[in-house]
């Protein structure tokens, strides 16, 4: 079930936020979109970003281990990012 999606309108920018069938973040904005990786860090703008915009947040499915081969390594879920609208 998908939640209701976050809205901050007003005047100027605005972004709103929903999950898709993935279980990944699309934005939906006005403006220009510009993240960070850290919240209080310098937001600079996302390169190519139109609205909407998918953030990937899961880690692709696991590899299947190969006979004789040690494990292979886990997929790796992308660290967090902070995304502001200007």
């Amino acid at each position: 079930a998908n939640p209701t999606p976050l809205s901050c309108p007003g005047v100027g920018p605005v972004i709103s936020a929903s999950l898709n069938a993935d279980g990944n973040v699309v934005l939906t904005f006005t403006g220009t979109l510009h993240s960070s990786d850290s919240v209080t860090g310098t937001f600079e703008p996302v390169a190519g970003a139109t609205s909407p915009y998918t953030v990937t947040v899961k880690a692709g499915p696991p590899v299947p281990p190969t006979p004789g081969q040690p494990p292979a390594p886990a997929p790796q879920i992308p660290a967090a990012k902070f995304y502001i609208v200007r």
